[in-house]
């Protein structure tokens, strides 16, 4: 993993899938570094280059996966009608996957053991997040 995301992989990447395939195939890599050197515009890079100094990644909480796919499972069923279900029906269903989903991974990751909490689970925040970018900006 660590080779595949360095800066000189994912150019180097970028750059042969460009210059193989042409302009349609531009390779658009979340290495900050990486995107710098791709051939894109100048104009273009700077703009979305200075964006990603504002971008933040969402926290994410144990089991959030399930949320996003559970919401998205019950839109289908209610607005595509792949079955007669009501929304509420639909969410109800959803809400009962996603507690199932969240107390599995509470028990799997040690913090609830037999129905008993373990240890308090941390709920995820942009501070923590900024706490922890900074923390490893430091150790570079």
């Amino acid at each position: 993993m660590k080779w595949w995301s360095s800066a000189e992989v994912q150019a180097e990447f970028g750059q042969r899938l460009q210059i193989t395939y042409g302009d349609e195939y531009y390779w658009n890599t979340a290495n900050a570094e990486a995107f710098a050197q791709l051939p894109w515009d100048s104009d273009d890079k700077e703009v979305i280059l200075e964006q990603l100094e504002w971008t933040l990644e969402a926290p994410r909480a144990l089991a959030s996966y399930m949320v996003e796919r559970e919401l998205s499972d019950a839109y289908n069923l209610v607005v595509l009608g792949a079955k007669s279900a009501s929304v509420r029906e639909s969410l109800d269903d959803a809400q009962k996957s996603v507690k199932r989903e969240t107390q599995r991974k509470l028990e799997e990751f040690g913090y609830i053991e037999n129905g008993e909490l373990v240890k308090e689970y941390e709920v995820p925040t942009v501070e923590k997040v900024r706490e922890i970018i900074a923390k490893s900006k430091e150790a570079k």
